[in-house]
C-alpha cells in the first residue's frame, strides 16, 4: 500500500453487500456500512438516484434491520446485472468511501511523516529505551530492598543485644548511631530496625523475611541480565507485546481484501452486443443487436434509420461489437481516432444518430471510412487500402492507446483517400474488390510492414473509372459474398480466386450492369454467419447466407433484398452467431430475436 511505503495514501472502505435470490428476483442485501455512514441518509440518497434515473436497476428499497443486525435490501429489476448496479451504488453513494492516511508523529520534538518500516523501527527504539530505564529503576528499588532486608536479618540474628541497646539509648538518633558503631548498620537499616513491629520476631515472620531476601536477589539477577544483554532486552519486549495481545486481542470486525480498482465509467455499463451504425456524412449510433430479428432472403426488411433530409447521405458501415469494446475510427484523410463503444450515443432502431463531428476532432472534409475493434490487434497487423488501389500494412501495436486527438495511420498521395482497412496476420491472404466487378487475391506478406507515415504500395491496378469498394482478409475457408447496388449478390468459394501477386488487374468477381448495378462490397460468410444489408434510406434486413447458394465467378447472382426502383444498397456486413445457443434461448425458433450468442465481425 502506498501509505505504508510513503506515509501518505488512502484507504477504500466498502459496505458488506451480499447477492441473494428473493421472491421477486435478485436482490442486493447490505449487512454492514462503512464507518460514519448514516443509514437513513444513505436510503434517501439512493432513492433520489433511482428517481433521477442515475441508477436504473433498482425496483424497490426495504430496510429490514432489527436487533439481530443491519439488513438493507435493494430489489433489482428483471434482467438487470447485479454487478453493474452494485458498481453504480459504489460510485454514486457512500456505500464506498475513502479514508485518508497521514502517518505524522513527533520525533525528537519535530513533526515527521513515517513510512511503516521507519515507524516500526522507531517504535522498537522507543520500547528499548523505556524498558531499559524501567529496568534500571526496578533494579535500584530491588537493591534498596535487599539492603533493608540484610539489616533486618542482622537484627533477627542479634535480637536480644539489639533490644537492650535500644532500651538504653536516650533517643532514636542515639540508637541509630550505636547500631552503626556496633553492627555496621546504615542509617536506613537502623531506621528499619527501629520501625520493625514486634510480630516480625516470630519464627514465621523471620522465615518470610528470608524468603523475600531470596526473591529479591533472584529479581536483581534477572534485571541485571536485561541491562547487560541486548538479546534479553528484545525478548522482554516480545514477552510484553505477547501479553498485551493475549489480554486485549479480539476478532477483527472488518474484512481486509485485495486492492480495489478505481471505478471507471466502463464498470457502470452492462456488457451487451450492439450494432454501431455509421452514415457517409458522419452520423453514428448504437443499437442492441437483438433489435433486429432474423428474417428470410427476399423480404422487405426492417427500418434501421429514418430517411435523411440529405438524399446523398447513406448508411455506409455497420459494426457488431460489445459496449465494453474500443473502436478505432479510420478516416479518409488517413488518420485514426479511438472511442469506447459505450461513449457512442444510444439510439432507437429508426433514429438517425449523433454527428461524429460532435464526438471526434474531425477536420473540414474529413469523414470516417471504417471502424475496427482494437482488441487483440497488438500482435497483428492493420492492412489498409486506398481508393486508387494502394495498400499498406502496419503493426497493430502502433494503434494501441492512441491520443484523443488522433494519429496518422498512413500517408496519402494527392487526390487519394483511405477507403477500407482490416486486421490481418502473416499467414493471411487479402482480397480486394472494385466497383466494376474486378478482384485480386494476394498473400499479406507481399505488402511489407511499414511505419505509420508511409504511403503504401500498389495493391490492384485499376481501369479507367474504377475504384476500390471493399477488402477482406482471408484466414480460413469461408466463402465470399459479393453484393451489388440493385440488391443482388452471390456466394463464391474462396478457392475460385487464385492467389496472385499484388499489383495486377485481378479477375471477375460478379458481373455488373443494369440488372445488378455496381459492386458495393464483399464479406466473408460461413456456416454460422449472418448478413446485414442496408439500403440508402437506412432500411436493414438480416438474412442467413445459407439461403444464398454457392456460384461460380461468372454467375449473375440472386436477389438478396427487394428494393424499390429508386433505391440502392449502400452497405453489407457479416458476423458470426452461435446458432445452437441462440435457438435454445428462443425455444427452437431461429426467426425470433437473438437474446444470446457470440458475435464477431
Amino acid at each position: 500500500m502506498k501509505a505504508y511505503q510513503t506515509g501518505r495514501g488512502s484507504l477504500i472502505l466498502r459496505a458488506v453487500i451480499e447477492e441473494e435470490e428473493g421472491k421477486r428476483g435478485t436482490q442486493l442485501v447490505v449487512k454492514q456500512l462503512p464507518y460514519m455512514v448514516n443509514k437513513s441518509e444513505l436510503i434517501i440518497r439512493i432513492a433520489d438516484l433511482v428517481k433521477e434515473k442515475v441508477v436504473e436497476g433498482i425496483s424497490n428499497i426495504r430496510d429490514e434491520s432489527d436487533k439481530k443486525g443491519m439488513r438493507l435490501v435493494f430489489e433489482l429489476k428483471k434482467g438487470e446485472i447485479p454487478s453493474v448496479t452494485l458498481n453504480q451504488l459504489y460510485k454514486y453513494t457512500s456505500l464506498q468511501t475513502t479514508v485518508s492516511i497521514l502517518m505524522l508523529a513527533l520525533l525528537d520534538n519535530k513533526p515527521t511523516i513515517f513510512t511503516l518500516r521507519r515507524m516500526l523501527d522507531e517504535f522498537l527504539v522507543h520500547r528499548r529505551t523505556i524498558i531499559y530505564k524501567r529496568t534500571e529503576y526496578d533494579l535500584s528499588k530491588a537493591r534498596a530492598r535487599e539492603h533493608i532486608l540484610a539489616g533486618l536479618l542482622i537484627a533477627l540474628d542479634n535480637i536480644d543485644p539489639i533490644i537492650e541497646l535500644i532500651k538504653k539509648s536516650q533517643s532514636a538518633e542515639e540508637a541509630i548511631v550505636k547500631l552503626n558503631e556496633k553492627y555496621m548498620l546504615s542509617e536506613a537499616q537502623a531506621k528499619a530496625i527501629l520501625e520493625m513491629r514486634l510480630q516480625r520476631l516470630t519464627g514465621l515472620e523471620q522465615a518470610k523475611i528470608q524468603e523475600e531476601m531470596k526473591e529479591v536477589k533472584s529479581l536483581i539477577s534477572q534485571l541485571q541480565i536485561i541491562l547487560d544483554d541486548a538479546t534479553a532486552l528484545d525478548k522482554e519486549i516480545v514477552r510484553e507485546l505477547q501479553n498485551i495481545k493475549n489480554e486485549y486481542a479480539d476478532v477483527r470486525r472488518t474484512r481486509i481484501e485485495g486492492p480495489i480498482n478505481i471505478l471507471s465509467d466502463l464498470d457502470l455499463v452492462p456488457e451487451e452486443d450492439v450494432v454501431v451504425t455509421l452514415t457517409r456524412k458522419g452520423y453514428i449510433k448504437r443499437v442492441t443487436l437483438k433489435t433486429y430479428e432474423v428474417q428470410h432472403r427476399g423480404g422487405k426488411g426492417k427500418m434501421g434509420m429514418t430517411s435523411l433530409d440529405d438524399s446523398d447521405d447513406i448508411v455506409q458501415d455497420l459494426f457488431v461489437t460489445t459496449t465494453h469494446g474500443d473502436l478505432l475510427f479510420f478516416s479518409n484523410f488517413g488518420r485514426v481516432y479511438c472511442m469506447k463503444v459505450y461513449e457512442i450515443p444510444e439510439g432507437s432502431r429508426i433514429a438517425k444518430g449523433r454527428a461524429l463531428v460532435n464526438l471526434l476532432p474531425l477536420q473540414d472534409g474529413e469523414y470516417i471510412v471504417k471502424l475496427l475493434d482494437s482488441a487483440n490487434i497488438a500482435d497483428k497487423y492493420i492492412i489498409m487500402v486506398t481508393k486508387d488501389g494502394s495498400v499498406k500494412r502496419t503493426l497493430g501495436q502502433s494503434f494501441i492507446k492512441i491520443r484523443c486527438t488522433g494519429i496518422r495511420a498512413l500517408g496519402l498521395n494527392d487526390g487519394d483517400q483511405l477507403v477500407f482497412c482490416a486486421v490481418c496476420a502473416d499467414a493471411d491472404s487479402v482480397v480486394i474488390a472494385t466497383k466494376l466487378g474486378q478482384g485480386i487475391r494476394f498473400q499479406a506478406p507481399e505488402v511489407r510492414s511499414m511505419g505509420r507515415q508511409a504511403a503504401g504500395v500498389r495493391g490492384i491496378r485499376l481501369r479507367k473509372g474504377d475504384e476500390v469498394v471493399g477488402m477482406e482478409v482471408i484466414s480460413d475457408d469461408r466463402d465470399l459474398l459479393f453484393a451489388t447496388a440493385r440488391g443482388y449478390g452471390k456466394r463464391t468459394k474462396i478457392e475460385d480466386f487464385r492467389v496472385a501477386h499484388r499489383g495486377g488487374v485481378g479477375v471477375r468477381t460478379i458481373p455488373t450492369g443494369d440488372r445488378n448495378g455496381d459492386v458495393i462490397g464483399l464479406v466473408k460468410v460461413g456456416e454460422n454467419s449472418e448478413i446485414l444489408l442496408i439500403d440508402k434510406t437506412g432500411k436493414i434486413i438480416r438474412i442467413s447466407p445459407k439461403e444464398v447458394r454457392t456460384m461460380g465467378r461468372q454467375a449473375q447472382g440472386v436477389r438478396l433484398i427487394r428494393l424499390d426502383s429508386d433505391q440502392e444498397l449502400s452497405s453489407v456486413v457479416a458476423f458470426e452467431v452461435n446458432f445452437e445457443e441462440a435457438i435454445s434461448s428462443q425455444g427452437g425458433d431461429s426467426a425470433g430475436d437473438f437474446e444470446s450468442g457470440d458475435v464477431q465481425e
